[in-house]
């Protein structure tokens, strides 16, 4: 009996392949962005991880693994506890290769990938925590600076208009 494998390519998630891929025996699904990057995901039409297990969720695929990570993860990418819950969700690395039959154990290398990019992982935390930090600070900036800009009255408007045009004239 065949196995029914999906490949999702880079994608945004898509019902089609929900539909077209239910009950897959594998998905390998692009996994672009971090969690909380969905804005740029939807731009680049890529997923997050989220978005791609989600897919996998809803398709019931039995065993899926994330790739395609975005080059700012030089070894291997956030990997959010959730992913064990599942129980069937595994990264690709470099030159992985495994035999259909031991696509279960994949989901128990995620906490020896952990172990072994420990550094690489920290580092990844720390620069998401930086990024959301400037984004808070930025968003408070410009709160700051609409609090301290006057709306000027269409009124008050029309009538600095006039005067600058008849001092324009004389």
């Amino acid at each position: 009996m065949g196995h029914k494998i999906v490949f999702s390519g880079d994608t945004k998630p898509c019902d089609l392949l929900v539909e077209q891929g239910m009950d897959a025996d594998l998905l390998v699904h692009e996994a672009t962005f971090e969690d909380d990057h969905e804005r740029d995901a939807a731009l680049k039409k890529h997923s997050t991880m989220k978005q791609a297990v989600d897919v996998s969720v809803r398709m019931k695929a039995r065993s899926v693994i994330l790739t395609h990570f975005s080059a700012r993860y030089p070894k291997v990418p956030a990997l959010p506890e959730y992913l064990d819950k599942l129980g069937n969700v595994s990264v690709a690395v470099d030159n992985l290769s495994v035999r259909f039959d031991d696509l279960v154990l994949l989901p128990k290398l995620l906490k020896v990938f952990r172990e072994l990019y420990q550094e690489e992982l920290f580092e990844v935390q720390l620069r998401m925590e930086q990024r959301i930090l400037r984004e808070q600070l930025d968003e408070k900036q410009k709160q700051a600076v609409s609090k301290d800009v006057q709306p000027v009255k269409v009124e008050q408007a029309s009538k600095l208009t006039r005067k600058r045009k008849s001092s324009e004239v004389i």
